[in-house]
């Protein structure tokens, strides 16, 4: 947490070893989504594109709103962070993209994404992917 606050310290209570919560256990004892997801940053700096998403902040999107094998839509594709996403989460997708950048940043990720480099969600435990899979573009 330190970095987003400042500390770790919870910003009610002021107690250490805090954690947002983002699934919340309704009166079913089933889980749902949360709307408190402070915890993870909206933006990353990785591709050098102005209004990159973190993957961090998709990878909670796609995992709440899609399951393995589903397809993910991006029609401003933008850096490829959603595509990158579901690629490693084990979805297919269709990323739609007519800007300059396509070549640069799109392709150039998808390629590192396919040859397995370990960066961002690729190195944490509960993504199970080391490279793999095709992508088609016209």
């Amino acid at each position: 947490m330190s970095g987003l606050l400042g500390n770790k310290k919870c910003p009610k209570c002021f107690q250490d070893n805090w954690r947002v919560r983002y699934k919340i256990k309704d009166k079913t004892n089933s889980y749902r989504i949360g709307t408190n997801w402070s915890d993870i940053s909206g933006f990353s700096f990785t591709t050098g594109f102005q209004t990159e998403n973190s993957e961090k902040l998709l990878k909670r999107v796609v995992e709440c709103a899609s399951n393995k094998h589903d397809w993910t839509c991006d029609f401003f594709l933008g850096s490829g962070t959603t595509t990158a996403v579901s690629q490693k989460l084990g979805r297919k997708f269709l990323g739609i993209e007519m800007g300059d950048q396509f070549n640069e940043i799109v392709m150039k990720r998808h390629k590192q994404v396919l040859f397995g480099k370990q960066q961002q969600i690729s190195k944490d435990k509960d993504v199970d992917y080391n490279g793999g899979g095709i992508i088609k573009y016209y």
